[in-house]
Order: structure tokens, then C-alpha cells, then sequence
């Protein structure tokens, strides 16, 4: 057994303070990780933008649309003035 191995059994809570094989290992794959994850969250980022954006636009197409038929149409001044007088 290594030193390190044989002080970690006997002293509870020393893997904190001594590094092992296996430690060395688990940051190499994190480290491999992160970068792997970075592009992945750049990208997923980036989609959520592109898709929030053109769900905001589609939003504000569609309320602009039923406001002007509304308003055309009936005998409210648009969408608000139908919400109150109608609904509430």
C-alpha cells in the first residue's frame, strides 16, 4: 500500500487534504468535461435566444392582430378596453 493510502484509512476526513491516483483522474475527466460542456452551452444558449426571440415576435404579431380585428370589428377601442368592459 501506498503511504498516502495507509494514512487516508487511518485518519478520517485526511482524503480531503492528501490527493490520490483516482483524484488525479477525476479532475482530468472534469477538466475534459467542462470544455466538452462549454460549447454545449454556448450552443444551447444561443438557441434559447434565437427561439425566445422569435416566440417574443410571434407574441407581439398575434396580439397586434387580434387588437386591430377587435377594434375594427366590434365596438371596443382594442383589446384593453374589451378585457375591462367584458371581463372584468
Amino acid at each position: 500500500m501506498l503511504a498516502t493510502q495507509v494514512i487516508n484509512m487511518a485518519i478520517p476526513g485526511s482524503n480531503l487534504i492528501f490527493k490520490d491516483s483516482k483524484d488525479e483522474q477525476q479532475e482530468g475527466l472534469m477538466e475534459t468535461l467542462f470544455i466538452g460542456q462549454t460549447w454545449q452551452m454556448r450552443y444551447l444558449k444561443l438557441k434559447a435566444y434565437t427561439y425566445g426571440t422569435i416566440a417574443t415576435v410571434t407574441g407581439m404579431v398575434c396580439t397586434a392582430t387580434a387588437d386591430y380585428f377587435v377594434a375594427r370589428w366590434t365596438g371596443y377601442n382594442g383589446i384593453l378596453d374589451w378585457f375591462f368592459a367584458v371581463v372584468i
